[in-house]
């Protein structure tokens, strides 16, 4: 009888082994188990609306998704051509871990919302952390509330999302006739903080290039800028901006050393120039005073 029973345990144990180790096979090394995943994926996470189509691949070698679509009160994002490598030890302690992840469009929308008292925001649920150790967009489309367009291309770089903080290291990006490389955080506070720092390398065609060092802190009510030009001339700037989500306005002082003239291809009799100026802009207009 004891025998029998052993026997059974033994077969029960080893019937819901193989099993499991069915499902792990199916769900992580085939296509249709990943499909049947994404099939069975919630829509809607509290105020959050997802949306994926078109996923292929495995969990194992890879995942290609050709839309997703995130909904949620303060932002609308669009991802196109979508590719992804999860690692899948870092899943049992709640972190989405990727190698390498690539994007060829992004569209993001941040909407104009009324702040919910008592209501503190957040970026993700707070049980879940995604680390990318390295990312790139081909191209990037940010639509602000008051509905400008900023658009970039070629973006790379590496993040960490969390509950509070939206962390970016060693990025590169393309705007126009403008080169962006470096860092910065994303702050979940009201309104929306922002910390970075970097380079900046602009150079509109047969003109000068300017070489300046930056870093914002604050957030989208005031804004503090610092930034300092060593090309082609000695630039330093200190600036803050107002209500960047409203009726922005900024002012802010600038220094000019040993600005020289023939960089522009002009004649200058005077030699290098020095200026002070007090700098401020609201819609519709600008000034300046030296």
């Amino acid at each position: 009888m004891i025998r029998r029973v052993l026997t059974l345990t033994g077969l029960s144990i080893a019937l819901a082994l193989a099993l499991s180790g069915a499902l792990f096979y199916y769900v992580v090394f085939t296509q249709s188990g990943l499909r049947f995943i994404a099939a069975h994926l919630p829509r809607r996470f509290g105020t959050v609306h997802l949306t994926v189509e078109g996923v292929s691949g495995t969990l194992a070698t890879g995942v290609r998704v050709r839309r997703i679509i995130v909904d949620q009160r303060r932002v609308h994002l669009q991802l196109d051509g979508v590719y992804s490598r999860v690692l899948l030890p870092p899943l049992y302690w709640r972190t989405v871990e990727t190698p390498d992840t690539s994007v060829d469009s992004a569209y993001i929308e941040v909407k104009r919302v009324r702040e919910l008292p008592g209501r503190l925001p957040h970026f993700l649920p707070w049980w879940l952390v995604i680390r990318i150790d390295h990312g790139h967009v081909g191209r990037a489309v940010v639509v602000l509330p008051d509905g400008r367009r900023l658009k970039g291309s070629d973006v790379d770089g590496a993040a960490r999302l969390s509950y509070r903080h939206i962390r970016f290291y060693h990025v590169r990006l393309r705007m126009g006739d403008m080169r962006y490389a470096g860092a910065g955080t994303l702050h979940a506070v009201r309104p929306l903080g922002l910390t970075a720092h970097g380079s900046i390398i602009w150079q509109v065609p047969h003109q000068p290039r300017w070489l300046i060092e930056a870093s914002l802190a604050g957030d989208l009510g005031k804004l503090e800028l610092r930034a300092k030009a060593s090309e082609p001339c000695q630039v330093d700037f200190h600036g803050v901006a107002f209500d960047l989500t409203g009726r922005r306005h900024w002012r802010g002082e600038a220094a000019v050393h040993d600005l020289d003239l023939r960089d522009w291809h002009r004649r200058a009799g005077l030699g290098p120039v020095r200026a002070h100026q007090a700098l401020s802009a609201k819609p519709p207009g600008h000034s300046a005073a030296c």
